[in-house]
């Protein structure tokens, strides 16, 4: 399973690392989320960091970030594209 980003449809509200650091660690900090999203102010674009170290919530039938992304920007794909 790969966590994969659409950043055109992305708006930088950053729920999902909410919803990561919450499933992970059981608060809402985004000092501790595995997803970092970062917003440029000046321009609008948004980048997406997702570290290997992610377990992309393999616990869970569907990772935390995914099911909070309430615009779809986030999705799941059954094998890589490398």
């Amino acid at each position: 399973m790969y966590l994969e980003i659409n950043t055109s449809l992305c708006s930088g509200c950053r729920a999902c690392e909410l919803a990561c650091s919450f499933c992970l660690k059981g608060v809402c900090d985004p000092a501790v989320s595995k997803i970092r999203i970062i917003r440029d102010n000046a321009t609008g674009e948004v980048f997406c960091e997702i570290p290997l170290s992610c377990p992309q919530c393999s616990f869970e039938v569907q990772p935390c970030c995914v099911s909070f992304c309430g615009i779809g920007a986030l999705t799941i794909r059954k094998e890589s594209t490398v």
